[in-house]
């Protein structure tokens, strides 16, 4: 598979929390939150984007749906 037509399939996932609680994101694969820290250090994990506005931060993640979790990557 190429570069292009994996990136294609990346998932944009918004990074929740303040500086009085957690940064956690919501995990697709684990299909619950995970913190920040987790997600950064995830074999899935390209990149961290933030909205021009400054309100959001969305994590750049590869993966790519059920058929992954099913062969165990």
């Amino acid at each position: 598979m190429s570069d292009e037509t994996k990136h294609d399939r990346t998932v944009w996932l918004e990074v929740v929390g303040d500086g009085e609680a957690p940064h956690v994101v919501h995990c697709p694969r684990k299909e619950r939150d995970v913190p920040l820290s987790e997600c950064l250090g995830c074999k899935r994990y390209r990149s961290l984007a933030l909205v021009p506005a400054g309100n959001h931060v969305y994590l750049d993640c590869d993966w790519v749906g059920a058929d992954e979790v099913r062969s165990g990557e």
